[in-house]
């Protein structure tokens, strides 16, 4: 899979420029990073916070499973994620149901997944990582955590540049694997590195919270929770650390 890369100074959301390149015919798969995000999101409409110096992409392929499928995306590109990170940190990475990534178990990078096309044949996977920067807890709810602490940007910022490499190389391998075995490796994978497997978590659904022990994820990706003799099948939910 060779990845084109467009890169922009600044954008509104690489999501949108990525959805208007769909339009255009931009051919898949592309990659497309900006310095600075004037109006990022993450998932349920939040707000990214994208101070310049973060990692803000967003990658279009042409979906290589039925949309019932696509939340399987989700955990793959999380493996990737930790895939890269773990290239440039000695620290402690963890997944976090159902598209997050820790840090010494804070959050250090989120995956937002959206179909476009006339068939909704095309996933912008979006991507951000905090490499320098990380938004105020009181401003995102939680703690946050940087990759790169006591670092500062600087000039072309070469690391940043190698990061990106690495995810595209990640990413490119992992999606290979899974397109010729399916899901059930990247399954495997994930839940090597999920975080507090077998502890006691609390899932607050749209219903309500949902407090049991994390007992992993099911084939198609749900989060399994056992409480008492019983165990329960969460679709929608914000794991709570």
């Amino acid at each position: 899979m060779v990845i084109k890369h467009q890169h922009y100074r600044k954008v509104q959301s690489t999501q949108d420029t990525a959805r208007d390149l769909i339009d255009q015919s931009e051919q898949t798969p592309f990659l497309v990073t900006a310095e600075e995000q004037t109006n990022g999101r993450g998932r349920h409409g939040r707000q990214w916070i994208s101070p310049r110096g973060n990692f803000f992409g967003s990658l279009v392929i042409r979906a290589a499973v039925v949309p019932l499928r696509y939340g399987e995306y989700s955990f793959l590109v999380a493996v990737v994620l930790h895939e890269t990170i773990v290239k440039f940190s000695d620290r402690n990475v963890r997944l976090k149901w159902p598209n997050d990534v820790l840090l010494d178990g804070h959050k250090c990078a989120g995956i937002l997944i959206e179909s476009h096309g006339a068939q909704n044949e095309f996933l912008i996977i979006g991507i951000g990582v905090n490499l320098y920067h990380a938004p105020p807890e009181e401003e995102v709810g939680q703690p946050a955590a940087v990759l790169w602490p006591d670092q500062k940007p600087e000039g072309e910022n070469q690391k940043l540049e190698e990061f990106r490499k690495q995810l595209i190389t990640s990413f490119a391998q992992w999606h290979d694997v899974y397109c010729v075995q399916g899901f059930e490796n990247v399954r495997t994978a994930w839940l090597k590195h999920t975080h507090n497997l077998g502890g006691q978590i609390t899932a607050q659904t749209p219903q309500g919270p949902q407090s049991g022990i994390f007992a992993g994820i099911d084939a198609q990706g749900n989060l399994l929770l056992t409480q008492g003799k019983e165990t329960i099948k969460v679709t929608t939910a914000d794991v709570l650390i």
